[in-house]
């Protein structure tokens, strides 16, 4: 049984969270959820508040952190809290997004936008687990999976997964995922990336337990081609990865 005490948001131990009103909840989501049911550490911790606004927030406290979409730092632990919120794409690249981040958005709402189900899961304020998405059972399988075709809006996900490739090398990608990245490779969204935020899902990849496993399915997907105008990797550098 998967222990979830250092990771459950406790609003009658936290001078902050007290002030929240009884209509606002706390969950704790993603990775240290993911984490927790695989018994490793992290040290990245992150909320989800539903029910809450920004102008709330701000009063008892939380800092302003974000440019794009609303998160908040405890002002004491520091922690990320978010509030909960649905997305709705109006361009191209990663941020051609429009949030909405009112008090209606519920935590499946939320959860449903994430990338991949086994980061969809969270835990509530008494410690249960909250998966709409079966995201248990696919990481129980090792296998990621999308949540929904909004997937494909996003090009930082395909980078993304193949950094988790490296970093999770005993997972495999779900065929009908690969599918949506071929579809992502298709539309060059990431072009738009910038050369930096590529380049750091790669170094991120670097330090994995196997980085051949991210490379080998960028160049599956057509990926590596697009961005790096060569079909494959040249033997010096596969040799470097190995």
């Amino acid at each position: 049984m998967n222990n979830f005490s250092e990771i459950t948001p406790n609003k009658n131990s936290d001078g902050i969270l007290k002030k929240l009103p009884s209509s606002v909840k706390v969950f704790c989501v993603g990775g240290a959820v993911r984490d927790t049911l695989l018994n490793k550490k992290n040290a990245d911790r992150d909320y989800l508040l539903v029910g809450a606004d920004a102008n709330l927030l701000i009063k008892i406290g939380f800092i302003s952190v974000g440019n794009d979409f609303p998160v908040f730092l405890h002002p004491i632990s520091k922690e990320e809290f978010a509030l909960a919120r649905t997305e709705k794409k109006k361009g191209r690249g990663h941020k051609a997004f429009v949030f909405n981040s009112s008090k209606t958005v519920s935590l499946k709402d939320d959860l449903k936008r994430r990338d991949f189900t086994i980061n969809s899961m969270a835990i509530d304020e008494s410690g249960k687990l909250i998966d709409f998405f079966s995201g248990k059972n696919d990481l129980e399988k090792k296998i990621f999976k999308h949540i929904g075709p909004e997937f494909s809006e996003d090009p930082l996900r395909l980078l993304r997964l193949a950094r988790f490739l490296s970093v999770f090398p005993e997972f495999n990608v779900h065929p009908s995922t690969v599918r949506l990245c071929e579809d992502i490779v298709k539309s060059k969204e990431i072009l738009n990336l910038s050369k930096e935020r590529i380049w750091g899902e790669f170094v991120k990849g670097l330090i994995g337990k196997n980085p051949l496993a991210m490379t080998n399915f960028l160049v599956k997907t057509g990926t590596w081609a697009l961005i790096s105008k060569e079909n494959k990797l040249s033997d010096h550098v596969l040799n470097l990865l190995k």
